[in-house]
């Protein structure tokens, strides 16, 4: 796999110096060479997954199931999660750190849990907080990764944000993305409302309630978007698919 990635980059870098000898501008794909090669020159054979979403999202008790115990510690005031955590084998701890330094996570929780002993799970800071500087972490922070796990709650506010910011510009990397729709016990069920239907054009911001009727009007919105998640190969840098 490294080998062909390899292949790919060269070729890009003939992509590069043949658009700048026409007067081209080159630096996107410069930069995503300096990166990829950079990713590609960290050992271990770990995948890195960040679980990014919003405030209040449930990305840290996510993770907190996962790993048994608390790993990222959750809080019902907003925003908790300051600084990206990072949950990995304790036995690849060391070598992961230089990777994890480059990635921009300081905080290292190790493990020793058989079923994620290639896996590197981090806990992001929120991407719509009221600090600015959890912005600006992502932002850093989801280039350098392999994938993300993007956790949404269906009660969720200004999802506008995600949609327009992250969901709809990192389109084509959408084999990377995976979807965690955290409190599904508030989704609500149609049948609450069997005589209720719903006009053409009608979307679930429409409509406000306890049972989750908006959610349910999904289910007859002409906006519902069929979506299908694909595995990938794993252990190549995002990055490098660029």
């Amino acid at each position: 796999m490294t080998r062909e990635l390899g292949g790919c980059l060269e070729a890009l870098e003939r992509v590069a110096d043949a658009a700048e000898r026409l007067g081209l501008d080159a630096g996107a794909a410069r930069e995503t060479l300096a990166t990829a090669r950079t990713r590609l020159g960290f050992p271990g054979t770990a995948f890195v997954c960040a679980l990014a979403g919003g405030t209040g999202a449930g990305k840290s008790s996510l993770l907190n199931a996962l790993a048994g115990r608390e790993v990222s510690r959750p809080g019902p005031t907003r925003p908790v999660t300051a600084e990206p955590v990072a949950w990995v084998p304790a036995d690849a701890a060391a070598e992961l750190g230089p990777l994890l330094r480059w990635v921009g996570v300081d905080k290292v929780v190790g493990h020793h849990d058989p079923r994620f002993t290639d896996l590197c799970l981090l806990d992001l800071p929120d991407y719509d907080s009221v600090e600015a500087a959890h912005r600006a972490t992502v932002d850093q922070v989801l280039p350098r990764v392999d994938a993300v796990c993007w956790v949404l709650d269906p009660e969720k506010y200004n999802d506008r944000v995600l949609h327009e910011d992250y969901l709809r510009p990192l389109a084509h990397h959408a084999d990377r993305a995976v979807f965690v729709v955290n409190r599904r016990d508030v989704i609500g069920d149609d049948s609450w409302f069997p005589d209720q239907r719903w006009s053409p054009g009608m979307s679930w911001n429409n409509i406000q309630s306890r049972y989750g009727t908006g959610i349910s009007a999904l289910t007859l919105d002409d906006n519902e978007l069929p979506m299908r998640v694909i595995a990938h190969i794993l252990g190549v840098p995002r990055s490098a698919m660029d």
